[in-house]
């Protein structure tokens, strides 16, 4: 009975064996990866190789840059979308209404402006208040020790 009543007993448990096998397909798939791009290093050096001596290049660069400048450049071309993306969503939204960002040009069906945020919530001109400020026993009480102070200096 204790074993059904416990706190915790709706929780799914994780299977430790699943978890296993999946960390060990991920590490052998790692592996076959990691040996099949020394494999194609290995055979892209023996194939560059004498290109390189006609070039004056003895072959010992590591020979990654090809593929970093197409890292690069994929990357690039990911922002570049992903920036054009958003500035045609930026042109939709703009065509589909041109006074989208501006309430104060929005026309209700009467007629009438919309009113804005601060006319909305009566904000007025009121100067921002400290924490102290807006209580008044915590602002009383400093009040009264600055005076104590004052008080203290001239009678000394």
């Amino acid at each position: 009975r204790q074993a059904t009543t416990g706190g915790d007993h709706d929780l799914p448990y994780k299977d430790k064996h699943a978890a296993y096998v999946m960390r060990q397909q991920r590490e052998d798939a790692r592996r076959a990866a990691m040996q099949a791009m020394e494999e194609s290093d290995e055979e892209r050096a023996a194939s560059t190789t004498g290109q390189n001596k006609r070039h004056g290049n003895d072959g010992d660069g590591d020979g990654d840059d090809d593929e970093a400048n197409l890292l690069y450049k994929n990357a690039q071309a990911r922002v570049a979308a992903k920036r054009e993306a958003k500035a045609e969503a930026k042109r939709a939204r703009l065509s589909a209404d041109p006074n989208w960002m501006d309430p104060d040009l929005v026309e209700d069906p009467a007629g009438k402006r919309t009113i804005n945020y601060q006319i909305l919530k009566n904000k007025g001109l009121a100067p921002k208040r400290t924490k102290e400020q807006r209580n008044p026993r915590v602002k009383h009480r400093k009040k009264f020790v600055k005076a104590q102070k004052k008080l203290r200096s001239v009678k000394a």
